[in-house]
Parts: structure tokens; sequence; C-alpha cells
């Protein structure tokens, strides 16, 4: 015999090179006869033998190493082999040797029953045993109940494929065995993934086959169908009994089946489509599609529900390269099917369609069951669509719960591309079953999407992954996403990578992935619509209500009303990280917002406007922030940005008529427009034009009502503030500090050469907050504290038209900020609107700061094709109408935009 070193637990193991000849340690060869139990053999001889044959494999572990034993020559045909092992201490037996999933620290052995097995008498004799050096014979015994049926010979239609349903019961999944007590106790394993039926590949063999079973009590009897290649003959399904008993070791006979094959209704054409109403019929066109026949232009209907479905229609096996689609439409007339799919083989594509390509049709279907698989590529509908002309899915439910240890998994589908086609449809599609991968690419409909569309899309049920987890579609690359809904909570636990940067004097690219969102988790060259998300969405970074990562995407009148949570970096109420080249219009934000570390907001925590070869432009217009956010360790918090950095000439992030509402509060740099401004360079800037904040803002150190902060290494053109008025409350922690840095309108300002602020009007209070009296305390004397602005940082920048109203502080700006390099028209103003002295626009003088502020408003008209908004009071602009949808198209540039 031979002994060969397996890991099939994934168990630590040192190399050579990790320890020293000294450390090495020097063990004691043990050798063991291995047999099975006289009782196992007894109870099951009447219906076969149990013998060794040569190649057998025995799974041998202590709970932390293991060894695979395999089966010599010399004992083929024996009741015993011997094999000597290094494994020290109790040892645990595990035959065949595939079926074992771990032991646990209490001594209980995992054993998982396949839900597809070969059918031959040794592999349906799963046995265990444990064994250490005082019994050095392994005696195994059977913990798994017997099924035996028999397959006649048949000439005309020999039968491929067979399986057994339980109905109402679990056949197939994980149990757990002990041998504390000396006999063989089977259970059970909570949250296991547990099947209602098993299949067997028949193959077109006659005789008798076996499969290992669940001991247990089915009520609801068994169901046995066979199934063929010849739609003429293409399956038989019938009861074999309404209630039995199997305990471990015992073995039931469930009679033939295959003699009465009936033909497949229908003809296939559109007028009198293939008629699907029983598991067998189902098998049919599995077999008939994985053997190559793609359907195209065939239709099928489903006429009854069907249950206990393991076998996808089409075969997409990656690792192989055996790839055979279905082509056909498939009508599910309103009807269900329950899916029973465990695929523990790699490289396939899982669902009740492992693999669709050009042409295909799937409408009307509700799918439920489970799915599990350890493969990429998995959805309870489909695993992979790979349509290059187009494919569609219409009015698709699943409610089954999907869950993988691999990538590309969703409840519609896994994967799915139609290459640069873009007429790839999924429309009113729903998931509201729980999908859940431990790796990325996770979607409640679709974990990759590429070049299509998804309209009126609803997911009810949670997602979690690692990267790239959405309520919708997971990663998203050139597609549009309409009238979508997420109620679902959605996680991501791994981290979405590296913003753009700066190393060594160089642009440093940024990791292209994104934690979790509401919709779609990535997105590049996308265009959300409409979509909304209730669902709370949590992540390490880049995690957003809608998007978690945008690059270079369009999102039009969406909405969010779940909390955002991200423990790190980068959350937002619609997008978590947006990079390079996007617009976001009359998006609303009501849920809460909260990092830990860095950069939360309303609308986008973190904005960066870069690209390598473009004059790259962020626009984030007519936007609304109700939601309270949260930074509760680090800094940049803002009503609609957290954080933005404009890297490269003529690069722009431009927010227009924005508003907020919400309470923003964070350690450092919190505003209601934007929190914090970065890096940039040459001829780049930040403009906020007609925005608003109500809320209350608080930080310990740079707060301010529009603007928080400008970090102090940013250059050139600078922050560009117009027409934008503060009617909330500016408060920071502590009364004593001399550079809290809060003004009304902006809290620090480092403005570079042409920063300008022009056309505000603060009539919010700036100062400490108030004590826990209720008293509100005065600012220590020469504190940088202003109606206006904080401090201002440099003797650079232009500042005109700004007015506060009294009371609410004390100094216009900060005592401590350098002059500027221009002012005009900054005043104090009365309760009744009246400033102290004439101001004069355009040489006309005025009394009033209404009259001044709209003054101002018709003189500039507009700038870089904004429209200065006209003011009713004070307090108050006249909006026009934001009712009206915008239309941009498909709302991205291929070209530019490119693939990562």
């Amino acid at each position: 015999m031979i002994l060969a070193a397996a890991t099939v637990f994934g168990f630590a193991a040192c190399t050579v090179n990790e320890l020293s000849p000294i450390e090495t340690p020097v063990r004691t060869l043990r050798t063991f006869t291995c047999g099975f139990d006289e009782e196992t053999k007894t109870s099951i001889n009447r219906q076969g033998k149990t013998l060794w044959s040569e190649g057998d494999k025995i799974l041998l572990t202590n709970g932390t190493e293991s060894d695979t034993v395999i089966v010599d020559a010399l004992y083929a045909g024996e009741k015993y082999c011997e094999f000597t092992t290094a494994l020290e201490g109790t040892l645990y037996a595990v035959y065949p040797y595939n079926v074992c999933d771990s032991v646990t620290t209490e001594g209980k052995i995992i054993v998982n029953v396949p839900s597809t097995q070969n059918g031959t008498f040794g592999s349906a004799n799963i046995a265990c045993a444990v064994a250490d050096d005082a019994a050095r014979k392994i005696s195994l015994r059977n913990v798994t109940s017997v099924l035996k049926f028999k397959v006649p010979a048949i000439t005309d239609a020999p039968v491929v494929f067979a399986s057994v349903n339980a109905n109402e019961n679990s056949l197939s999944g994980p149990v757990s065995v002990s041998f504390a007590g000396g006999e063989p106790v089977v259970e059970a394993v909570e949250n296991g993934t547990y099947f209602s039926n098993v299949s067997v590949q028949v193959g077109g063999s006659a005789g008798d086959f076996y499969v290992s079973v669940i001991p247990g009590t089915y009520s609801a009897g068994f169901n046995l169908t066979a199934a063929t290649l010849d739609l003429q003959h293409a399956s038989e399904t019938k009861a074999t009994v309404s209630d039995k008993e199997l305990k471990a070791n015992d073995l039931f006979d469930l009679g033939k089946i295959g003699e009465d094959l009936k033909p497949m209704g229908g003809d296939g054409s559109a007028e009198n489509p293939y008629q699907i109403s029983t598991i067998g019929e189902m098998v049919v066109l599995a077999y008939t599609v994985n053997e190559g026949n793609s359907l195209k232009e065939k239709h099928l209907k489903l006429v009854a529900d069907i249950a206990g479905v393991s076998l996808p229609v089409g075969t997409y096996d990656n690792k192989n390269g055996v790839y055979r689609a279905f082509q056909g439409e498939f009508d599910g007339n309103g009807k269900k099917v329950t899916l029973a799919m465990n695929n523990r083989l790699e490289g396939r594509g899982t669902g009740l369609f492992g693999y669709i390509k050009d042409s295909a049709y799937v409408h009307d279907l509700t799918v439920e069951g489970s799915v599990a698989s350890v493969s990429n590529y998995t959805g309870a509908v489909a695993g992979v669509v790979n349509a290059g002309t187009g494919a569609r899915f219409e009015r698709v439910v699943n409610k089954a719960n999907v869950t993988s240890s691999a990538a590309y998994v969703g409840g519609i589908a896994g994967y799915a591309d139609s290459g640069s086609n873009s007429n790839l449809q999924f429309e009113s599609c729903e998931n509201h079953g729980n999908i859940v991968s431990a790796n990325s690419h996770v979607g409640g409909l679709i974990g990759y999407a590429k070049a299509l569309t998804v309209k009126s899309g609803i997911n009810t049920g949670t997602v979690e992954g690692t990267t790239n987890v959405g309520g919708i579609t997971g990663y998203t690359y050139t597609s549009n996403l309409y009238d979508s809904k997420n109620s679902g909570s959605v996680s991501a636990s791994g981290s979405g990578g590296s913003f753009l940067g700066t190393t060594s004097g160089q642009y440093g690219k940024a990791t292209w992935l994104a934690g979790a969102a509401g919709i779609s988790a990535y997105g590049q060259n996308v265009y959300l619509k409409r979509c909304e998300n209730s669902g709370s969405i949590s992540g390490v970074n880049k995690t957003g209500g809608l998007v978690g990562s945008l690059y270079w995407g369009n999102v039009i009148n969406c909405v969010n009303n779940g909390a955002v949570s991200v423990s790190q970096d980068a959350a937002g109420g619609i997008a978590g990280w947006i990079a390079t080249q996007a617009m976001v219009y009359g998006c609303v934000n009501k849920g809460t917002i909260t990092t830990t570390r860095y950069q939360a907001a309303g609308i986008a925590g973190n904005v960066q406007s870069w690209h390598a070869n473009n004059a790259a432009m962020i626009t984030i217009r007519n936007c609304h922030n109700e939601g309270e956010v949260v930074v509760t360790s680090g800094n940049a918090a803002g009503g609609i940005i957290g954080y933005t950095w404009v890297m490269n000439n003529v690069a722009r992030v431009d927010v227009v008529s924005c508003t907020n509402k919400g309470y923003v509060h964070a350690p450092q740099h919190a505003s209601g427009i934007v929190g914090c401004y970065g890096r940039y360079s040459n001829w780049s800037r930040l403009n906020i034009w007609n925005c608003e904040n109500h809320g209350h803002i608080h930080a310990n150190q740079g707060v301010g009502g529009i603007f928080g902060s400008a970090l102090a290494y940013t250059k050139s053109q600078g922050v560009f503030i117009y027409n934008s008025l503060n009617a909330g409350n500016i408060t920071y922690t502590d009364a004593a500090k001399k550079d809290p840095n809060a003004g009304g309108i902006a809290g620090y300002i480092n403005n570079g050469s042409n920063g300008w602020l022009e056309n505000c009007c603060n009539t919010g209070v700036v100062g400490p907050v108030a004590a826990e009296d209720g008293t509100v305390p005065a600012p220590v004397d020469g504190a940088n504290v202003g109606g206006i602005i904080g401090y201002n940082a440099t003797a650079q920048g232009h500042i005109y038209n700004m007015y506060s109203l009294e009371g609410k502080c004390p100094n216009l700006w900060g005592p401590a900020s350098k002059a500027f390099q221009s002012h005009n028209n900054c005043a104090v103003f009365d309760a009744e609107g009246k400033l102290p002295d004439l101001v004069t626009v355009d040489s006309k003088p005025y009394a009033t700061t209404l009259d001044a502020l709209n003054a101002w408003v018709v003189v500039k008209g507009s700038l870089f094709g904004v429209d200065y908004l006209k003011w009713a009071a004070p307090n108050t602009f006249i909006y026009p109408s934001y009712t009206d949808e915008i239309d941009l198209g498909n709302g991205f540039d291929i070209e530019n935009g490119g693939e990562i």
C-alpha cells in the first residue's frame, strides 16, 4: 500500500526550512489494520460485498494533520488492509476520503453526504472509525443509510441520469458523527446546507445503483426519476414509498426505474412549446443542453411546479474548457422551480441554468430552495450569461439562498456580459434570498455585470461578500441601472484598497475595488437613474447607499434612506468614493452616514477628480442631505462631500445648488457642504455655487457652514464659493481654544493664488457648543471664529459681498487671519436685513442685504454655465423647478473611461 500526505482540512504545515535540524520532531511510525466492522458488513452483505479495491482511499486525521491512505493491489478483494502512518495521537478515519469536512475539538467527525454520487456500492458506504495505540485496529462503521434502485437494460433510450428526491426531508448535506459512547451517533449540523435529493450519473448503464443518504424519518417518502437524451422517450418519475424510517447502516430498495419512459410534450415551436411538468423532464432538458444541443430558437414552457432540481441546464466548465449553453426561450409560466443544488466541483457555473448565451429568453419564473458552490459563477437562475448579441430576463424572481466560497455570485446571475453589444436585459427581476460569498463580485441580482441594462430590479435579501458587494449588482461596467430598489442589508468584509494619491512625487493609481452599496458596489462607465436604497449598508471603506466606488459615471435622481456604516474611510449616502469623471444629480440622502476614521458625507464621502490624459471634472448638482453625518475618531465630514482631492491641470469638482439639513459632526474638518479639500495642482479648483446649509455643524477644529478646511499643503487656484447661504449653527467643542477655525461660510481657508468667496450670507450662530446646563460660552479672546471665515491662512484670495447676521458671531473673520489680496462689501446686517452703511454693486448703492445679494446675482449672471440663484430673503433662495429629470444619454464615455 501507498501512504500519501494530503491537506484535506487546510491545516498549517511547516516547510523544511522553517525548522532547524535540532527542532525537527522525530516521529514514531505506527501500523494499523483497517477493515469494515462485521456488523456493518453483515447488514449490507445481503445486497453486495464491502471489500477493499485497489485505489480505495481513506482519510486519516488527528484533528491537526491529515493523511490519505491509498489501498494497494495487495489488499484488493480483502476484508482488511494495513497501513503505516506518522500521525500522532487519536486517529479519525473516514471512507470515502473526500466526504470528510473536518473534526471538531469535541472529537466529532463532520461528514458531508454528497448530493451527487456515482452509484457504486462501495461509495454508498460512508463509514467512520476512531483508533489509538490501545487499539491498532480501525473498524469502520457505516454512519449513513443506503438506498438501492435498478435500471433495466433499455435499447431505445438508455437512462443517463437518475435522482432520488425526499420530497419534504433532507437526503444530503453535512452530519456530525460521534463515537463518544462507543456507538456512532449521527446528528445534523447547525446552520448546515441541506438538499432534498441525490443525483446519480447512470451514463447509459444498466444494473443496480446505490446512494448514501442521511439517516432519519422520511415522512413523505421518496420520488425516483430517470432521464434520457431522447425527447420522445424522455423520462419517468414515480413515488416509491409514502413513509420510511432509515437508521444508520439500513438499506432500502426503491425498485426499478426506466421501464415506462414518457415523451416530452410539445414540439418546441412558439405555438406548441416543449412542456416541462416533472423533475425528469427538467433532467432531460439539462442533459440535452449539456450534451451540446443549445435549443436555439426552441421554446419551452413550465406547466407545473418542480422540486429537487440539482443539475444545471448548460455547462460552463472553466477548469476543463467545456462550454455548452442554453439559447432558447424558457417560459416559467408563473410556476416555480425548487433547487437543491450543491456544486462541489471547481470551475463550474452553478444555477438553474449553468450557462446562457445569445438569444436566450427566460421569463415569468420563480426559483426557490438553495444553491451552494465552491466555484466561481454562481447564481440561483444563471451561473454565467455571456450573450454578445443579447439575451433577456424578464419577471424572474429568486427566493433561494445562494452561498459560495468563490467569486461572481448573484441572486439572478453570477456573471453577466454582452461584450460591447449592451443588448443584455434584466427587467422586473427580483431577489428575496440571502446571497453570501466568501469572495468578491457579489450582487443581490448580478455579481458581475458588463454591458447590460437592469430595469425595475428589486432586492430584499441579505447580501454578503468581501469586496464589490451590491444590493443589485456587485461589479458593474458600461451598464445602465434604472428604477431599481434595495431594502436588504449589504455588507463587505474586505477593504476596497487605496485611493488616488501621490507616491514619491508621482501620481499613484488607486485600487479599483469597492466595499458595499445598496445598488452597485463598483460602477465604471455606469448610469444609475431613479434608484433607491433603504437597506443598511456596511463595509471597511468605499461604501455608499447607492454606489461604493463610482468611476466615470452618472447617478441621477436617486434616493438613499438606509444607514451607511464604514469602519475606516469613505462612506456616502449616495457614493462612498467618486473618481475621475462623474455627475451626481438630483439625489437625496436621508440615512445616517458613519465612518470611524475619515470621510463621511450625505452624498459622497471621498471625491477625487484626476485623469492622466483628460481635464477631469466631477459635478454634484441639485443634491440634498437630510441624514446625520458622523466621523467618530478621524476627520472630514460634510453634508454633501466629506473630502475632495483635485489633481492635475484643469481638473475640477463642482458642487452646485445643493442643500444640507442634517447634523454633521467630526473631530476635525466638518461642513454642511464640503468638509475638507486636499491636494491639487495648477489650474485645478473646487467650485461651490448656490449651496445652502440649515443643519447643525460641529467639530473640534476646522468647521464651517459651507466649507470646513483646506489642508495646509493646498496650492494654486483654491476654493471658490459663490452665492451660498448658511443658516445652521456652527459649533466647536472647547471654548478656550484659540484656533478652532470656525466660520459661518468657511472654517479654514488656504486659498492659493486665485480663490474666491463672493455673495454669501450667514444667519447661523458661530461659536462654542452649549455647556451641559444649556449656557453658551463666548469664544476666548482672539479665537479664530468668524461669521464668514474662521481663519484665512495666506495673504491671498478674494472676498466680495459677504454678509453675516448681527449677534451670531463677534467677528466677520478670525482676528489672526491674513489679509486678503482683495475684498469689498463685507458687513454685518441687522434682523431687518439693513446694512450699517450703503454698499456698492456695479456702481449702484444698496442699503439692505437682500438688495445687495440680488444685485450681485444680476451683475454676475452665470459662470461656467451655472446661473446664480436669486435670493428671496437673506436666508432663502428662489430655486427654479428641479422636478424635470435630466437625460444624459448613456452617461459615460467609453473611449476615455476605458476598462481598468
